[in-house]
């Protein structure tokens, strides 16, 4: 069994099935390729996906240009991706999403199709 994820940032790099090490060259990569100034090294982002410096003392507050670099790739603010992921006791943790549907009426004299 995996450890519980400490902060959302932790749970989606997770999701990706990325190391630390890989998912910081991407982002080096990310920010090459959208001319973004933000860098991130591993020992960073270990400390931001743990929430807490390596003292044990909260985190302070995240260089601009990082925020705004973790912001981009997972379109998510700064502050969701450090805080805890949501715990469900059936399904471990999880975040809340709105559901994405589409929906369609056509009709044609006196019938009427919806989907």
């Amino acid at each position: 069994m995996t450890s519980p994820f400490r902060t959302v940032l932790e749970q989606k790099i997770r999701e990706r099935r990325q190391t630390f090490e890989e998912f910081v060259a991407y982002a080096e990569a990310y920010a090459r390729d959208h001319d973004e100034p933000g860098t991130l090294g591993v020992r960073h982002l270990q400390r931001l996906v743990s929430g807490r410096r390596s003292d044990g003392r909260p985190l302070g507050p995240v260089r601009p240009e990082t925020a705004r670099l973790l912001e981009h790739i997972f379109r998510m603010s700064i502050e969701e991706l450090l805080s805890p992921p949501v715990v469900s006791a059936e399904h471990g943790p999880t975040r809340v999403q709105a559901l994405r549907v589409a929906v369609a009426i056509v009709a044609n004299e006196s019938e009427v199709l919806m989907v």
